[in-house]
């Protein structure tokens, strides 16, 4: 028998994330999705929350949210600049969810998260060599730095080559110096 659509578990949930990753890009309900989701992964961490949906109740339910958080990396790059609010969206709940320890954030969730996102800033073309990606054609200021509070919380070995994409992408812009405050370790006096 199902459980209970209560407790968020089991067949509700895997539909829900099946739809979420299901769905186009540039689909009208794309933000709505992912706007759902994003907000009952972070309901169990605000302090005012006492209801029964918790992550980590099952193995599987858990994988399935891993996967729409990686899900989120592409769907990133595939908006490029073209849905900013949605961009928003995704750019917000991967900062919360670092932010607040997300039990969904870890290590290897990280790491992957972090190999994802390399292409939002440098692509390797095989004809055309390295090409800045989609967070060149941002045009809000506000967004980019968002971006760039994004990648500083997902920390992590720069073996992946996010540091150093993130880098090359922003030299010579004007967040090049926010990006630098944002990555100089703080020394502890």
């Amino acid at each position: 028998p199902a459980k209970p659509a209560a407790g968020g578990e089991g067949p509700v949930l895997r539909v829900l994330v099946e739809h979420a990753m299901k769905t186009g890009s540039t689909s009208a309900v794309k933000r709505a999705t992912i706007d759902f989701l994003g907000r009952l992964v972070l309901l169990e961490r605000e302090a005012e929350y006492v209801g029964a949906w918790r992550v980590g109740r099952t193995e599987a339910d858990d994988r399935r949210l891993e996967d729409w958080l990686l899900h989120l990396a592409q769907t990133l790059w595939e908006l490029g600049a073209s849905s900013l609010p949605t961009t928003e969206s995704i750019l917000r709940i991967l900062l919360r969810l670092c932010q607040r320890k997300s039990p969904l954030v870890r290590d290897q969730v990280v790491f992957a998260l972090r190999s994802r996102m390399v292409p939002f800033f440098i692509v390797n073309h095989p004809t055309k060599g390295r090409l800045l990606g989609p967070f060149a054609r941002l045009l809000s200021a506000p967004l980019r730095r968002l971006v760039l509070d994004v990648v500083a919380t997902l920390e992590g070995q720069d073996t992946d080559g996010l540091e150093s994409a993130v880098n090359e992408a922003v030299t010579g812009t004007e967040e090049e110096s926010y990006w630098a405050s944002l990555s100089v370790p703080v020394v502890a006096k």
